[in-house]
This record gives structure tokens, sequence and C-alpha cells, in this order.
């Protein structure tokens, strides 16, 4: 018997559990050399200490193994996350009108694990290649919706909407709204004139670009579309029939210029689209003596 080790010795020698030495025997890394029905009634399983002496070797080369792989795979999402950082930092700072703030070395952390969470799902060109549309989306301004803004703060935020819309298969909204349908404009180049001119004269700016689809361009789109259909109705006016155009336009736009210098918040355009705003212009022209408005 003293040749032997019993099951809970070897256990202790190998510093596991005794159902793990039973697993052990499992995997061939350690066999006992005498299994018999003990005095006690109970199975009595004995282990050579030179097997065991083997097994703890094994389990030894095992464990450092096992602690190496993990700390390439470390260094592997350390690298990961660091190009996803890399790539976050160069945006939000590029693109403007977001609330983005670049990513720190105080939040790897959590950029790690996230990304091994999106990872479960997707591998790593699909985090980069949904980055780049996100700001893409942003460049548009198409984060802007119903006067809210849906730009990220932090890169974590961003990574944890995205793992959620993965877990529960739902299209990511920065993808989604870019396959809106384009306002349709008849003029699309009146209605940037019209923005251009609006911001010469009250935003104190040479031009406003425009982006289609978008709340600004829905805005003007309807200013222009307001101001063409008073021009028309302004033509039956014999006084404003003796004009030629460019005089016409003047006069439509003087009227517009009064009605609206009377705001201050010049850079919300949602007035431009109101049709009590445009009525105001109509009264206004008829008070200049054009009738038929």
């Amino acid at each position: 018997m003293s040749s032997f080790l019993t099951l809970p010795k070897t256990a202790e020698v190998l510093g596991i559990s005794p159902r793990q030495v039973l697993q052990l025997e499992q995997f061939d890394i350690l066999s006992p050399v005498e299994v018999r029905i003990g005095p006690d009634g109970r199975l009595f399983r004995g282990y050579s200490p030179k097997d065991v002496a083997r097994a703890k070797t094994k389990l030894n080369i095992i464990k450092n193994e096992k602690k190496a792989a993990n700390g390439r795979r470390g260094f592997q999402a350390k690298l990961e996350a660091d190009e996803v950082i890399k790539q976050w930092n160069e945006n939000c700072l590029a693109v403007e009108d977001t609330r983005g703030v670049k990513c720190t070395s105080r939040s790897v952390n959590v950029v790690v694990r996230l990304i091994k969470q999106i990872k479960k799902f997707r591998p790593l060109s699909y985090i980069l290649e949904e980055l780049d549309s996100y700001f893409q989306c942003c460049r548009k301004k198409a984060h802007f919706q119903d006067g809210k803004d849906f730009s990220y703060s932090t890169l974590s935020r961003f990574l944890q909407r995205m793992y959620e819309d993965l877990e529960n298969r739902r299209p990511h909204w920065w993808n989604r709204v870019q396959k809106k349908i384009l306002i349709k404009d008849k003029h699309p180049r009146l209605t940037q004139l019209f923005a251009n001119i609006y911001a010469q004269q009250f935003l104190d700016t040479t031009s406003l670009p425009l982006v289609n689809p978008s709340e600004e361009y829905r805005c003007f789109k309807t200013a222009v579309d307001y101001f063409i259909s008073i021009w028309k109705d302004a033509r039956r006016s014999s006084l404003f029939s003796e004009m030629n155009e460019r005089e016409q336009f003047e006069f439509l736009w003087s009227a517009f210029f009064d009605c609206e210098v009377e705001y201050t918040d010049h850079d919300s355009y949602e007035r431009l689209s109101k049709g009590w705003f445009w009525r105001k212009v109509r009264e206004e022209l008829r008070s200049r003596g054009i009738v038929g408005v």
C-alpha cells in the first residue's frame, strides 16, 4: 500500500480536486496502477508516485501553454483595439457637428471587451467598415433626426450599440438613414441658391452647403416651393408684371427679408417650411400694392 498514492493524496500532490484527478484519467494523463475494493467497501484507486510526478509535469506544461496562449490573445486583442481606437480618434476630430471625443488609454479595457463581444458575430474588418460608415453618415449630417443628435460621445457607446444591434439582429441606424430616398426637388439649383443668399443675408457667411436628404434641405426646398408659388401669383398684378425678372426677385426677396428679420434665431430653418410664415410674406406683398397674392 505504501508504494501507491491514494486518490485524495494524489489530488493533494497535483493541487487539484479528486474529481479532476479522475478527469486526467479520461485524457490519458494519469492511470491508476491498482483498482480494487478497500476494507471499508469503497473503491480504492492507487497511483504510482512516478506517474503522479509525470502528470504534475504535464499539468505545468499545459498551464504554461495556456498562460502563454492567453497572453498572445490578450496582445492580439490590444492590437485590434488600438486599430479601432485610431480610426475613431482620427474621424471624431475631423468630422464636424458630432459629440465624439477622443478615446483615451483609460477606455482601452472597455473597448477590448466590447470588440471581443462583437467578434462573436462579426470579424474585426466588419467593425472598421461600420465605423467608417458611421462617420460617412455624420459627414452628411444624417445623424440629426427629428431635431435630435444621435451621434455618440465615446467609442465605447458606439461599440455597445453595434453589439446590441448584432445580438438583436437589427440594422444599424447609420446605414438605415443613409438609404433614405432623396427629397424630390424640381429646382435643386434654386434651392441651393436660396440657401446661399439666406446665409449671406442672415448668417454672415458666403454660402450654406445643403445635403440631400437632411432636415435643412427639406426646409429650404419647401421655402423655395412657397417662394415660386407666390411669384406666380404676384405676376397677375400689373405693378409686378411691369418689372423685369431680376426686379421681381428682388421685390419678393425684400418682402421675405422684412418678415424674416423680425426673428433672431436665423440658424433655425424650420420656420421657412411653415405656411403661416409665408402667409405673412403674402400680407407684406399686399401691403406694398401687389394684389392677387
